[in-house]
């Protein structure tokens, strides 16, 4: 299972995947590959391996196994934690060793007991001793947790989306794919995309002393409720499952096409240009009518010395875009100029005016289902802390007085690290102790 597993991942490693890629970087990069390899890759699934059917199929199965695993070693992992089986120690590969036959058992069981051991006495002659005899449900526990994140990281995936939303003040938007200028995963169905209609009745930065931007504030205005909600760059908005995240803001030219002689317009477009404060910000937007595609550079002048960031829109003055007009109706003559408040740039019967200059947000949009994923994480990593902080420890100490003498025979088991385990024992047990002959068992 475990190649089954790799050879999936090198698969999504060296054949294209379209999800990651985008339906446009795709097609770019199977430009040259041969038609056939094209199509079986795309008939097995070869082009989406990490959300096929065979790799599915795969955590189906790693899932039943972890399962099986659990459900068959629980009752034996709580049989040996309420009864030893001194004969698993007896037997165990750990190295035989003795204390001084002067020793008193019981004042060594009464030392262990000290020192937090569940010690019990099996006759005169034996005693055996555990510690942390429940850490073995922490290796459970971790089989488990795997078994949750496994689900959480399902759940994650069938249900994860991440879009960023541009929006005007006062534009609204429609919770439709065709208004995220990007989404992840990248090819993503309508209905996976959560139906936020938000509508930015104002966006202001909020500024240092020094004049710097340290936050923006921003009212939105949602269907189901008359109230605007404020949110901030760390302050969300959240609905349900899905979360907006204020991300940025910048400058919105309003655009306005009128056809000569008419004076209703026939089209009016926000061009979101650009980031405040980087250069001269450009854009592409299209106008409905007449169809045409508007390459848009703009350039704000403003009535004084104050940097960009500390201006509002109606504080900027004779600002300037520069545009080129390409019809898509050849009759129609394309145009290059600039436009300024107050005047217009004729192509053809229509004339392109500049409006207001309104604030554009930056908005994130966010769903993820990852609760059950967090929380087998964090079961997964107390589960092992606990294992290697509270190892189980078990001693078995047994009188032998063969040939005469009296000793004390000493067995050890350590869940890990037993050859630190069995350093410790002359502390642990506060006495000396040596390595038995090798003829002594």
């Amino acid at each position: 299972m475990i190649l089954a597993f790799l050879a999936c991942f090198v698969i999504g490693a060296l054949v294209p995947q379209r999800p990651l890629l985008g339906e446009v970087e795709y097609q770019a990069a199977t430009e040259h590959v041969p038609a056939w390899i094209l199509a079986f890759t795309e008939s097995m699934g070869l082009d989406d391996v990490y959300h096929s059917l065979g790799m599915q199929v795969l955590f189906a199965l790693f899932s039943l196994q972890i399962l099986v695993y659990v459900v068959r070693k629980a009752p034996r992992i709580w049989r040996e934690a309420h009864e030893l089986d001194t004969h698993r120690l007896e037997s165990s590969p750990a190295r035989l060793m003795t204390a001084p036959g002067d020793q008193d058992l019981s004042g060594l069981a009464r030392r262990l007991s000290s020192m937090h051991y569940h010690v019990e006495a099996r006759d005169d002659t034996t005693v055996v001793a555990r510690k942390n005899r429940h850490s073995a449900f922490a290796g459970l526990l971790f089989h488990a947790s795997f078994l949750l994140v496994l689900g959480g990281a399902w759940i994650l995936q069938r249900n994860f989306f991440r879009g960023d939303l541009i929006l005007a003040e006062g534009q609204t938007s429609s919770g439709m794919k065709m208004e995220y200028a990007r989404t992840e995963p990248r090819i993503i169905g309508e209905s996976a995309i959560p139906k936020m209609v938000l509508t930015p009745r104002s966006i202001s930065p909020v500024f240092s002393p020094s004049g710097g931007t340290i936050d923006i504030r921003c009212e939105i205005l949602t269907p189901d409720s008359d109230q605007p909600t404020e949110i901030r760059v760390n302050q969300p908005f959240k609905k349900n499952d899905t979360d907006v995240l204020l991300m940025g803001f910048g400058l919105a030219p309003v655009i306005i096409v009128r056809k000569k002689g008419e004076a209703r317009p026939v089209d009016v477009v926000c061009a979101n240009l650009g980031v405040w404060g980087i250069g001269h910000p450009e854009d592409d937007f299209t106008l409905r009518s007449p169809k045409a595609r508007v390459t848009a550079r703009f350039f704000p002048d403003f009535k004084n010395g104050l940097p960009i960031e500390r201006q509002s829109s109606t504080e900027i003055r004779n600002a300037v875009l520069e545009v080129f007009v390409q019809p898509e109706d050849e009759t129609i003559p394309s145009a290059r100029g600039q436009l300024k408040p107050g005047e217009s740039l004729a192509f053809g019967d229509y004339t392109m005016q500049l409006g207001e200059l309104r604030k554009w947000g930056r908005f994130q949009v966010s769903r993820m289902k990852g609760d059950l994923l967090v929380l087998g994480l964090v079961l997964m990593a107390v589960a092992a802390a606990f294992r290697l902080l509270m190892l189980e420890k078990s001693i078995l100490l047994t009188v032998d007085t063969q040939d005469g003498s009296k000793s004390i025979q000493i067995r050890t088991k350590a869940g890990l690290f037993p050859r630190t385990f069995e350093r410790e024992l002359p502390r642990i047990l506060g006495t000396p102790i040596q390595d038995c002959p090798p003829d002594a068992d």
